[in-house]
């Protein structure tokens, strides 16, 4: 069984949000990715159930979020850390 990879824009159009927005939550630790590196770009890989995972716990609220600051309550919750 392989495990299927979204990239971080197929993420933020599941979401309904931008990019950015997904590398900021990897970048926090919120969500775990596979970093693929090409130079000093960095692309991430989100495991489709490490995603559905993420989304579960925080009842499916990456919807609502759009462009909004992420607070650092929000990154805490998403760890495990409450």
């Amino acid at each position: 069984m392989s495990t299927q990879y979204l990239s971080t824009a197929s993420v933020a159009k599941r979401w309904d949000c931008s990019p950015d927005l997904v590398r900021k939550l990897v970048r926090n630790g919120a969500i775990k990715a596979v970093a693929l590196t090409s130079g000093k770009r960095v692309r991430y890989r989100i495991a489709l159930h490490t995603l559905e995972q993420y989304e579960n716990k925080m009842g499916r609220v990456p919807h609502a979020i759009k462009e909004r600051e992420i607070s650092p309550f929000a990154i805490r919750f998403a760890r495990g850390e409450n």
